[in-house]
């Protein structure tokens, strides 16, 4: 009974905890945020292993109440669970519920308090996290023409249902549960003996690539990482298959086998592991995401039971190596099922070659090994060594070029660096401009010095299909880039009913715009960069409507000493030498000179009065080194 108590525990926490973390986490830390459950998942089954080391040293309980009473000690060692479940409680009693659930059943106030809990503005300001527009989050919960389980089977989500079905089941036909199931007897085939150990081994590698794949998630890309990872593990597989084939003796073929089963475990720890999660709570749509992720979860635990079952029955008819080589199949049809299915939105060619040549090297290095121990040649070891140390240094040359031409690409047009250096903040700061800029479905909204589009999508996310959006700016590259991005947006999420942007070049002193031609204006990082300051803010209540409004963020120029000093230090000491290591210190270093000449927050509001704005207010965020100037016609 307690076996089937905890049972259902561990189900509903695989299926509500992913989804609760993709819901509430920020777009630019999910993909961190959302592998973090795999990290503390994989922590604690290696806490468990090491419970059990006592029995290693012959420790199998304790006297109690004077010695009247004898406590073996896997009694404690199944108490010991009680602690993080209970702290599980105690911290998810003050945690806020998730405001796309609550917008879901009506409840928006309550989603309005959350968001301001989670993100600092309300629901209609934050697009949930890449989970649709408002409008959609509250018919994708309530059924609606493509909503519940009927919705499963519309054609539009037919792709979308097949990752859904396809990554979890994909993941446990890789046969991680029994490579780590047998893995006690591998080891023992090395000398090793203790089950104990071998599992501690096999966790502590499982969980040390899981916290890397956890830092490489965001930067390298979840298509990369998956398809390294079925790749890999396939190699890995198909040489511990091709061993039986080496003449080799028994301890060497031993000491083989280990390094690449923890070569195998690494690879399923960089990518399947972690990754599928991710994946899935990015790529279903609000309106299907529940019963969506409660049968991807359903596959998973099915996909587990049938290949524990069929091990044994594998292993008796084909082997060891024969039931391996059908797995490394498998993951070979992983690795396709990935490359023709799953649409990645990041630009990561470079991070795909350098993990899978280095998957190659180590392949190589391994049957090098291989051929060394079985005495076929120093002159053969040294020359698979060499190949794979050829191919380590091309993969990290080919991801480091396309790194450094990625990063350029997307420092200028303020992403990549921005989220690392904001913790993802700078995204959260353009949805409160969004929000205070008062855009509503159906109006006309305008970004002007749009950059890479940032708010010009935000807007057209906020306008809806009935609404229009135009965004400016006087650099064609940087339209060609948020033109870019919002194809790419609209191909990864067609159920997204977002404006279509008209992108204009112009100049912000010279708004090519007949007066009162939009309901709402937007402004980020372009007022401190103008030429006359008071003319641009003249320019944009020119075109606004009476009663319109004007978002204008940038960076702030504090009054506060305390302020003043981190904010400088920061730029100085972080940000620059941040952006100088990737060849562009000197388009940062204007920074903090430009912020000292921009007008202060009371003098923003003066200059917006003069102009004419009937109100204008300047409202202090991210601990006072940001502002957004709120000014309305």
């Amino acid at each position: 009974m307690g076996r089937f108590v905890s049972g259902i525990g561990a189900g509903a926490a695989s299926l509500f905890v992913p989804r609760y973390i993709a819901e509430v986490a920020p777009p630019a830390l999910r993909g961190w945020l959302g592998s973090l459950n795999q990290v503390a998942i994989n922590a604690g089954i290696l806490l468990a292993y090491c419970a059990g080391l006592p029995y290693e040293a012959g420790f199998t309980g304790f006297d109690v109440l004077g010695g009247n009473v004898w406590l073996a000690w896997w009694r404690p060692m199944c108490a010991a669970a009680l602690l993080p479940a209970v702290l599980q409680v105690l911290v998810l009693a003050s945690c806020p519920e998730s405001p796309v659930w609550l917008e879901g059943r009506g409840r928006r106030d309550a989603a309005d308090d959350a968001c301001i809990r989670l993100w600092g503005l309300s629901s209609s300001g934050f697009g949930g996290g890449g989970q649709g527009s408002s409008s959609e989050q509250g018919a994708g919960f309530g059924g609606g023409q493509f909503g519940g389980w009927a919705g499963l089977l519309a054609r539009r989500y037919r792709l979308m249902m097949a990752l859904a079905l396809g990554l979890p089941l994909l993941q446990q036909a890789s046969g991680i549960n029994t490579v780590v199931y047998y893995s006690s007897k591998v080891f023992a085939s090395a000398g090793l003996s203790s089950p104990i150990v071998a599992s501690i081994i096999t966790g502590g590698v499982n969980l040390g690539v899981t916290l890397a794949a956890a830092a490489l998630l965001d930067r390298c890309g979840r298509k990369p990482l998956l398809m390294a990872s079925y790749i890999g593990m396939a190699a890995a597989l198909g040489a511990v298959a091709g061993l039986s084939l080496l003449p080799v003796s028994a301890g060497a073929a031993g000491v083989l086998m280990v390094l690449l089963v923890l070569l195998y475990v690494g690879f399923f720890a960089i990518g399947s592991g972690p990754v599928t999660w991710v994946v899935l709570s990015e790529v279903l749509p609000p309106a299907i995401k529940g019963p969506a992720a409660s049968l991807a979860t359903a596959a998973a635990w099915t996909g587990n039971l049938v290949v524990t079952l069929s091990f044994d029955g594998l292993l008796a008819r084909l082997g060891l190596g024969g039931a391996y080589l059908l797995y490394g199949l498998a993951n070979l049809g992983g690795a396709l099922y990935v490359a023709s299915l799953l649409v990645e939105t990041r630009r990561s060619l470079g991070a795909a070659l350098y993990l899978a040549s280095l998957g190659a090297a180590l392949y190589l290095a391994s049957l090098g090994a291989a051929l060394y121990l079985a005495n076929l040649g120093a002159a053969l070891y040294l020359a698979s060594l060499g190949a794979a140390l050829y191919l380590a240094s091309l993969g990290a040359a080919l991801y480091l070029a396309s790194l450094v031409v990625e990063t350029r690409r997307s420092i200028l047009g303020g992403q990549h660096l921005n989220d690392r250096l904001s913790l993802g903040q700078h995204r959260v700061w353009k949805r409160m401009a969004v929000k205070w800029a008062g855009a509503a479905p159906g109006q006309r909204a305008l970004d002007v010095c749009c950059g890479s589009g940032d708010l010009a999508l935000l807007l057209a996310a906020a306008v809806g299909q009935g609404g229009s959006v135009t965004g400016l700016d006087f650099a064609a590259d940087m339209l060609q880039d948020a033109s870019s991005r919002e194809a790419a947006a609209t191909a990864d999420a067609p159920w997204q009913r977002s404006a279509k942007v008209t992108w204009v070049q112009g100049d912000a002193l010279e708004l090519p715009f007949d007066d009162a031609s939009f309901d709402a204006a937007t402004m980020g990082y372009g007022l401190r960069n103008v030429a006359d300051i008071p003319k641009a803010l003249a320019e944009l209540r020119r075109v606004l409507v009476p009663g319109g409004k004007a978002a204008v963020l940038d960076f702030n120029n504090s009054s506060q000493p305390l302020v003043d000093s981190l904010q400088g230090l920061l730029l100085e000491q972080v940000v620059v030498p941040a952006a100088a290591s990737y060849g562009l210190g000197d388009e940062y270093r204007y920074l903090r000179p430009s912020i000292k000449r921009f007008p202060n927050g009371r003098e923003q509001e003066a200059l917006a009065r003069q102009v004419g704005f009937r109100s204008a207010v300047h409202y202090e965020i991210g601990f006072g080194m940001m502002g957004c100037l709120v000014a309305t016609k």
